[in-house]
């Protein structure tokens, strides 16, 4: 899992933290809206390493910061989660209040040109703080942050609470999270449609965070199912958009739901209807009716499938047909009907519906662990890179490591390696990393050197400390390797490496923290002394 350190020093840098004077003494002047956070976050370093007096000047300089940018609230957030950690509660929730009004000032102002708003921003970062293993400081903040997104963030703690052996808080979280979900719901159909996607996000994000159980217990908790046993399917039409329906099949047959799947997809079948404006979305439903059919062995799947085929055939031109052509033979692929997608396949026009079809289907062959096929199909047919690429990372989930790598070595797509090895670190898979350097001949670009620091990370994750530190030497550039070994440092401190005992001591006022915490505090200090030296060299 990606720690704090990670995601917010290593997004953003941390060149202008070389403004410190040495003995970390705090300047006189005010700091910018990058200074202010990377002070907050190295701060942060300090306290939990046990070293207020090198944290609160860092805090007190980060704190001079004017405000006014549209995203100020990350910069305040990170000054109150450090004076928190030093044990100073006023001044922490005083800056955090500010985080939160200023939040919802710049959302209501709607000041971001990203579709993140100031609001779920302060609510990734509170994510940030769970994934780092500061489960209750997350907690915490998670409940004084409000945006649409408020109650996904709450699940996502729920998954880090079930990764750190605690189940009880995790269904607990849940079962808030599913009470704010249930705020939307209402006679407006807007309201009612807003918060079954918000149930139906919160179980897929949930599932790919690989919390089945969860997962099923926000379908239990969102009272869906017992809606629907109790009302009569028939009104699906009532409370869902025609998407979500099939978005909710799809997850409940990822939860073994399988029958209420069926009676879902049975009274879904009647309700599709011609469209001479969009035809296109007449076969999409058809053939993710016969794909869902196919997948729970039902008998209604051939007759569906034939269905497709007729609607797809009888698109009104050209352009729609070779569109429609190739979703179904995407869909047949991954049905594993590889004879009848590779004959439909031959007969699209387009050129470019085409080689997407085919590449559809050298991903399918990847996925079925039919190497040959797979290599073969993408060899021969003159398939873009789009196509590799897909192959590379079908054979990266699938655990295919030999073959992603053989891919992607060819020169034509070389580009592509460090999103080989990205994978790689993501997957805990560091020491796969460090052989595709070799391969990376431009070692100062911005994807190489974020795989540098990436890869010393993950390493530094599994308690690999020694590698960690090898790797980091490597990384060009005092505020570049400053960040990784700040990343590293986390790592020595981090609650979530600890038995149930560190993590309890984690939570006790310093010094009795400091007498009692592990020996990996020392470490962490003397890891972030060489990061401060790095930066301070440089100024």
């Amino acid at each position: 899992m990606s720690t704090l350190f990670l995601k917010s020093l290593l997004s953003s840098g941390i060149a202008s933290i070389a403004l410190l004077s040495s003995g970390h003494s705090a300047l006189a002047q005010s700091t910018d809206f990058s200074q202010a956070k990377q002070l907050a976050d190295i701060a942060f370093g300090y306290a939990i390493a046990n070293q207020p007096n090198k944290a609160i000047p860092l805090l007190e300089q980060a704190a001079t910061y004017a405000g006014g940018d549209c995203f100020e609230s990350n910069a305040w957030l990170k000054i109150g989660v450090g004076y928190r950690a030093v044990n100073q509660p006023s001044k922490a929730e005083t800056f955090l209040t500010r985080a939160v009004e200023t939040a919802s000032y710049h959302t209501e102002g709607n000041c971001a040109s990203s579709a993140t708003s100031p609001s779920e921003s302060l609510l990734n970062r509170t994510v940030e703080y769970a994934e780092a293993g500061h489960l209750e400081l997350a907690v915490h903040l998670v409940k004084q942050v409000q945006a649409w997104s408020h109650p996904l963030a709450m699940a996502e703690i729920a998954a880090e609470y079930e990764r750190a052996g605690q189940p009880r808080q995790a269904q607990q979280m849940i079962a808030q999270a599913v009470a704010e979900m249930k705020k939307y719901e209402n006679e407006d159909l807007v309201d009612v449609v807003t918060a079954n996607q918000l149930f139906l996000a919160a179980t897929s994000l949930l599932i790919l965070e690989e919390q089945k159980d969860l997962a099923k217990l926000v379908i239990e908790k969102s009272e869906i199912l017992s809606f629907l046993e109790d009302k009569g399917t028939d009104v699906l039409e009532d409370n869902f958009e025609p998407y979500q329906v099939l978005d909710f099949v799809r997850l409940l047959i990822e939860i073994d739901k399988t029958q209420q799947a069926l009676a879902v997809l049975d009274a879904t079948r009647p309700t599709i209807q011609p469209s001479v404006r969009f035809p296109l979305d007449e076969a999409h439903s058809w053939i993710d009716l016969a794909q869902l059919y196919s997948k729970l062995g039902s008998d209604q799947a051939e007759s569906t499938w034939e269905k497709a085929r007729t609607i797809v055939e009888q698109m009104p031109n050209a352009s729609t047909k070779s569109s429609a052509q190739r979703a179904l033979v995407q869909a047949y692929s991954e049905s594993e009907d590889f004879e009848r997608a590779l004959a439909l396949a031959e007969t699209i026009e387009n050129v470019s519906a085409r080689q997407r079809a085919y590449g559809a289907i050298a991903v399918a062959y990847a996925k079925a662990g039919l190497v040959e096929d797979a290599n073969s199909l993408v060899e021969s047919i003159g398939t873009p890179d789009f196509a590799k690429r897909e192959v590379i990372r079908t054979y990266l989930e699938t655990e295919q490591y030999a073959e992603a790598e053989r891919l992607a070595k060819q020169s034509d797509i070389l580009d592509f390696l460090p999103q080989v090895g990205s994978a790689y670190c993501r997957m805990e898979l560091p020491e796969r990393v460090v052989p595709l350097f070799e391969y990376l001949s431009e070692t100062n670009s911005h994807p190489v050197t974020w795989l540098r620091q990436c890869t010393a990370t993950a390493f530094a994750r599994q308690g690999q400390f020694d590698q960690a530190m090898e790797v980091a030497q490597t990384v060009t550039g005092p505020e570049t390797k400053a960040a990784v070994l700040v990343a590293i440092a986390a790592q020595h401190t981090n609650p979530s490496n600890h038995s149930a005992w560190g993590r309890f001591v984690q939570r006790l006022p310093y010094p009795l923290r400091a007498w009692l915490s592990p020996a990996e505090t020392q470490e962490a200090v003397d890891i972030l002394d060489q990061a401060l030296a790095l930066i301070q060299t440089d100024s």
